[in-house]
Formats: C-alpha cells, sequence, structure tokens
C-alpha cells in the first residue's frame, strides 16, 4: 500500500541502478514522478538502490473537484483520443532513450 493504494511492483535496472516503481492499476494514468512513467497505473512510489533514493505519494485525494476549478482551454486544439496516444507516443519517443534496454519485472504484492 502506498497512500492508502493497493499497488502493484515493477523492477528495472537503469545504468546499473535497481529500481523499483509501485503503481495503482486502480488509478488507470500512465505516468509518475519525474521521468517515470509507462505503466498500467498511476506510480506512487519509486525505489532507487535499494531505498537509498524514494519518491512516495503521501495522500491521495478522492475528493470531488469543485467544477468552478475547471476551466475549458481558451487556447490549443481539439484532437480526437486516437490523435492524443499518437502525439503522446511521439512525445515520448522525444525523451532521452535511458529506458531503451530496460527490462522490467513485475509483482503482485508490496514487500
Amino acid at each position: 500500500m502506498v497512500a492508502d493504494q493497493f499497488c502493484l511492483g515493477a523492477v528495472t535496472y537503469i545504468d546499473s541502478q535497481s529500481v523499483k516503481a509501485w503503481f495503482a492499476p486502480s488509478i488507470p494514468v500512465s505516468t509518475g514522478p519525474a521521468l517515470f512513467s509507462g505503466l498500467p497505473g498511476l506510480i506512487l512510489e519509486v525505489q532507487i538502490d535499494e531505498n537509498e533514493k524514494v519518491i512516495s505519494a503521501v495522500h491521495i485525494s478522492t475528493d470531488n473537484v469543485d467544477k468552478e476549478e475547471m476551466r475549458i482551454p481558451e487556447k490549443g486544439k481539439k484532437v480526437s483520443r486516437e490523435k492524443f496516444v499518437q502525439i503522446l507516443q511521439k512525445k515520448r519517443n522525444e525523451q532521452p532513450a535511458m529506458y531503451s534496454n530496460a527490462q522490467i519485472r513485475f509483482y503482485n504484492r508490496r514487500y
């Protein structure tokens, strides 16, 4: 559990550093802190080099967002979901190839 959310784990190695990421499949957003992304759920914790460095969510709020706080963008271009996914993939490919040789193993429980 991270921030009271059930998480699954994934581990990989980047530049000889072990990286464990704990993600919440119940929050279907494929992003996380810093440059960490690409897992099938929101990454809530990242552990680098056996906990030498840890980035962790403390609290997840599921309160309803006040509609007054939400504003329709005045700039930009409306695109279909398919086009959005294409743009997102293109932008991810433009990032440094730090994960090009990464192999990811998944865990089904937090230990």
